[in-house]
């Protein structure tokens, strides 16, 4: 009906003067004008992390990780010639979710220090995932702490999801709470050695109002909380409503989970795992990086074992990434890769310079997505089915 309509969550909040509900700015110019004036008047500085290429241990083996599989993977890695950044090692390392601390020695008999020293040898940084305020239902945090735990009026515990079979939320308005978290951080990050955390589940801290706050005051105060106990070390968010991570996380996840498969359909809710949904975050949230944080746009996979796209589908997801991107992580064994996808890879990850003259569906076609751009001052264009994968035009001189 060409209307827009803005809502503001004020459940929960407990006021006791004026209070800004909302505040409103019209802005006219191009777009690039008119984004840097916003995050100008929001106070928020440009984001300064570089482009980062590598690998994260999901999107292949998923919890299923051990010492060997990490090893084996990064010797491989380090031998591809080309500028890799940083190797992650994402969840599966923890004994339950929550638990940080506790390596599972069967997977990782050397622990976590060693892995990262040995991503540092191949002159990488090294990359930790953790979700810092959930706690798996069966966790030694949940059992052992209670009353850490965000509860209803009722005193349930709140649930916060189904993954790892049911979690909680801890809550870090408890003062015993944060100085738990801090630890572990302490630790991970001055002790272990990490350069980077992958922050999940961020949602978790804002699941319901409380302590007289709205949601989003609980989120805003929580990034605020994970930067203090990050200090100068980077983050990655995920998982996180977008605007609380503005200008307090490095880099941030903008959209969905890849899928295996370009067809996945979300099976519950528009950040479900879908590649179509992921491609159209990446692309549609674009303004973002540079301003807000660097663009996380999830992987790229280019093996072709445990994936169900066509090479082609492949390359086009490669490509949105590095077009939109600031984080082109695989999970791929590069060791297993033939000329073809070797090639690929290698030109994801040249870090060329890119500017984006156009990126929209087609007048005449909705579902297709036509991308203008110059690549090291050449100009291209590349066209492309989202429904259904087909490249429609190669990234050809125009």
């Amino acid at each position: 009906d060409n209307t827009v309509t803005v809502e503001k969550d004020l459940e929960g909040i407990t006021l006791t003067g004026d209070y800004e509900v909302l505040n409103f700015v019209h802005l006219n110019g191009t777009e690039d004008a008119v984004f840097d004036k916003w995050f100008n008047l929001l106070g928020i500085p440009k984001a300064t992390a570089p482009v980062k290429n590598g690998y994260t241990t999901w999107y292949n083996y998923y919890p299923n990780i051990n010492e060997t599989i990490v090893n084996h993977d990064l010797e491989a890695l380090s031998k591809v010639d080309a500028d890799i950044d940083i190797f992650q090692i994402d969840d599966g390392y923890q004994t339950n979710v929550g638990d940080w601390l506790s390596v599972d020695v069967k997977k990782f008999p050397c622990g976590m220090k060693v892995i990262a020293d040995k991503i540092h040898k191949k002159a990488m940084q090294a990359g930790l995932w953790l979700a810092p305020f959930a706690a798996q239902y069966v966790s030694e945090v949940a059992k052992a702490h209670p009353d850490w735990i965000i509860r209803h009026k009722s005193g349930k515990p709140v649930r916060c999801g189904l993954n790892w079979g049911g979690f909680y939320a801890l809550d870090i308005e408890n003062p015993e709470v944060r100085e738990h978290i801090r630890h572990f951080f302490d630790i991970v990050l001055n002790d272990w050695g990490y350069d980077l955390v992958k922050l999940d589940f961020l949602y978790a801290a804002a699941i319901i109002p409380n302590h007289g706050k709205t949601r989003g005051q609980l989120m805003c105060e929580a990034m605020d909380f994970l930067r203090e106990c990050v200090g100068e070390k980077q983050i990655l968010g995920c998982g996180v409503p977008m605007m609380p991570a503005f200008g307090k996380v490095d880099y941030c996840r903008i959209g969905a989970d890849m899928g295996l498969s370009w067809h996945r359909k979300a099976k519950s809710h528009r950040e479900d795992v879908s590649t179509v949904h992921a491609l159209g975050n990446t692309v549609f949230r674009r303004q973002l990086d540079g301003r807000a944080f660097r663009n996380d746009p999830d992987v790229f996979l280019l093996r072709e074992n445990n994936m169900h796209c066509t090479f082609e589908q492949r390359k086009i997801i490669a490509t949105v990434n590095k077009l939109f991107g600031s984080v082109l992580f695989t999970s791929d064994n590069v060791d297993d890769y033939n000329q073809l996808q070797m090639n690929a890879l290698l030109k994801t990850f040249q870090k060329d310079d890119i500017a984006i003259l156009r990126a929209e569906f087609s007048a005449e076609q909705r579902r297709v997505m036509e991308i203008e751009y110059t690549e090291n001052g050449e100009n291209k264009f590349f066209r492309f089915d989202l429904e259904n994968g087909n490249m429609l035009s190669e990234m050809l001189d125009r």
